[in-house]
């Protein structure tokens, strides 16, 4: 329920939620099911569109970028969350993307990783490129490889200002990488639709 009210805005009492949500779709101990959510949240979908999902997404804090047509965060930003209950209440914190559990979907670094090319190796710093041709959009991926120092890694697209648009409204980008790391970099919008070539970036990185 709160998962719910949080993604919607909307104000129902716990009893109205019962009646209007809980009776619909599969239960689980007087609470929605994984799966009931699921239906739930395709029904949403029928009903209103992508765009509702998408709006459910950025209530809960994703942010989503109408330029790159993608939601540029993996994790939902912080959020205070206040309780109200007669009874005791217990709340546990988990992280669905640790790596000793299955996430249904691949997160960005394995996407660029798979589907793309390794542009850059030199050193500890190599550096992956996935270019996504329907939207015309390059994500960039730096890994540490030296097993003790971390880095600090750089991608400069200074040249091509006015052709692309990046995900951090910033042409360069630098990340300090622990040893055997990865770190996303970010997306890059082709917007200008005269160019043709391929992106060829500044990289370069140190020692810290």
């Amino acid at each position: 329920m709160l998962l719910y009210l949080g993604a919607t805005g909307h104000q129902l009492s716990e009893q109205d939620f019962k009646s209007s949500i809980l009776h619909q779709f599969e239960q689980d101990k007087s609470t929605l099911s994984f799966d009931g959510f699921m239906l739930l949240i395709r029904s949403i979908i029928n009903a209103k569109g992508p765009q509702a999902l998408i709006q459910w997404l950025t209530n809960l804090g994703y942010v989503y970028s109408h330029e790159l047509q993608t939601f540029v965060t993996e994790r939902s930003r912080v959020y205070t969350l206040t309780i109200h209950s007669n009874q005791q209440l217990g709340v546990t914190q988990v992280d669905t993307l640790l790596e000793d559990q299955e996430p249904e979907f691949e997160s960005t670094e394995q996407q660029i990783v798979e589907q793309g090319r390794e542009i850059y190796s030199n050193g500890a710093l190599k550096m992956h490129c996935s270019f996504h041709e329907n939207i015309n959009v390059y994500s960039f991926l730096a890994s540490n490889e030296s097993t003790k120092d971390p880095i600090i890694a750089c991608i400069d697209l200074s040249d091509f200002a006015g052709v692309v648009q990046t995900s951090t409204q910033s042409l360069i980008r630098q990340k300090t990488i622990e040893p055997r790391e990865k770190a996303f970099m970010f997306h890059a919008k082709i917007v200008d639709a005269e160019f043709k070539d391929p992106l060829r970036p500044m990289i370069s990185y140190r020692k810290i």
